[in-house]
């Protein structure tokens, strides 16, 4: 019993590092580095809330998994009908991708290897 509890307080530990890693990337506007700033962005952008990293005309929910592997739910979100976190759950279309997400630096993040920069906050 003592292993076993010993176990969900390492993982619970390693889970919240993993968060607070994600947390210290600057919230914004992303764009792939290759890419740049002046290249655009559409569907080669995310955004960062300060907490969900969302793809283009989407909003996410980020949960991390463990170590860099995190579990994104979204839904579609733009134009007129701009949808919120708080929406994901009840939307039956809700998409649920696990990705590799590394955050290098607070402008610089790595989601499934490609290097993504911070454009704009």
């Amino acid at each position: 019993m003592g292993t076993l509890a010993a176990c969900m307080i390492t993982a619970s530990l390693g889970m919240g590092a993993l968060a607070q890693d994600l947390n210290q990337l600057k919230a914004g506007h992303y764009v792939i580095k290759e890419i740049g700033c002046t290249g655009g962005g559409s569907a080669a952008s995310l955004t960062f809330d300060g907490r969900n990293l969302s793809g283009h005309y989407q909003v996410c929910r980020t949960d991390p998994i463990s170590g860099t592997r995190f579990r994104s739910t979204c839904i579609e979100s733009q134009g007129l009908d701009r949808r919120t976190i708080d929406q994901i759950n009840a939307d039956p279309d809700k998409t649920v991708i696990e990705q590799s997400i590394v955050v290098r630096s607070p402008n610089e993040v790595v989601v499934d290897g490609v290097v993504y920069g911070l454009c704009s906050q």
